[in-house]
């Protein structure tokens, strides 16, 4: 019996192993639709995404490398999903940004039914919101590597889908051309 154990251990050595398998997501990320479920799934401190039936996140999770793959694969729903799965594993601006940005573009390319465009609209513009309100002074990079202020992009967000930013919100230039958002005091 060793000398069989031996011989199979000799055999897996000089055989090698495998190459390490590509991931491969296991549906087309292309194909996934947005459903509306709640009017404040995805956005903080909600977790009703966890909830929602057509998540097809909710049992899998999202981690920090695949988020940007879904990201880059232009599926708005998709990448709904994911960032709002990310910002119930751990909140953070980034997340909720791109939770936003994502509902912005199921708004904008119709990609709700008909009777939910308007719902989803108003969840973008809450979703922008929940970053001015919770995460105020967080950044994303840039793929050059640049910084964004994450308050600047999300007052433009809900500027740019005719809401009003709350919380004294008000957008500046300063000397060098470049915009910013402070918080009035006069609020």
């Amino acid at each position: 019996m060793n000398k069989l154990l031996l011989a199979l251990f000799a055999l897996l050595l000089v055989s090698g192993c495998p190459e390490e398998p590509t991931y491969v997501y296991p549906i087309d990320l292309n194909d996934v639709v947005y459903t509306y479920y709640d009017g404040t799934e995805g956005i903080f401190p909600s977790t009703s995404i966890l909830d929602h039936p057509d998540n097809p996140f909710a049992t899998s999770g999202m981690d920090n490398v695949n988020k940007w793959e879904v990201e880059s694969s232009g599926a708005a729903a998709a990448a709904f999903y994911s960032w709002a799965m990310i910002n119930v594993q751990g909140a953070h601006g980034e997340a909720q940004y791109y939770t936003a940005l994502n509902l912005q573009r199921i708004f904008q390319r119709e990609l709700a039914a008909p009777e939910d465009l308007y719902a989803v609209r108003t969840m973008a513009i809450d979703a922008y919101q929940a970053v001015l309100d919770n995460f105020p002074n967080d950044v994303t990079f840039a793929a050059e590597g640049f910084v964004l202020p994450l308050n600047l992009l999300a007052y433009d967000g809900i500027v740019a889908l005719g809401g009003n930013p709350q919380g004294g919100w008000v957008r500046i230039t300063g000397d060098n051309g470049n915009g910013a958002v402070v918080q009035s005091l006069d609020i």
